[in-house]
């Protein structure tokens, strides 16, 4: 588990690939937002790209910022495809 700072709050972040469905699924859980259990994540299809991300929300969450929505897909893109270096 990794954690990132969003605005004044650290998000844990898991970052698994499942074996069963070949799946990369990259979970955000927000301390702020209360409830247990990943509140977002990213799920990429194995062998698929960004184009085929899905993103699944809890039901168990009322609401989340779009703010937080936007830097949790920028940091799932950057991590299940960093740029290439020259």
């Amino acid at each position: 588990m990794r954690k990132r700072t969003f605005g004044d709050r650290e998000i844990a972040i898991v970052d698994v690939d499942d074996a069963s469905s070949g799946e990369h699924i990259i979970e955000f859980h927000d301390p702020a937002i209360g409830s247990a259990g990943a509140h977002l994540a990213v799920v990429i299809p194995e062998g698929g790209d960004w184009g085929d991300a899905l993103v699944s929300v809890s039901p168990r969450v009322n609401e989340i910022s779009a703010a937080f929505v936007t830097w949790s897909l920028e940091t799932a893109r950057a991590m299940a495809f960093p740029p290439a270096t020259p």
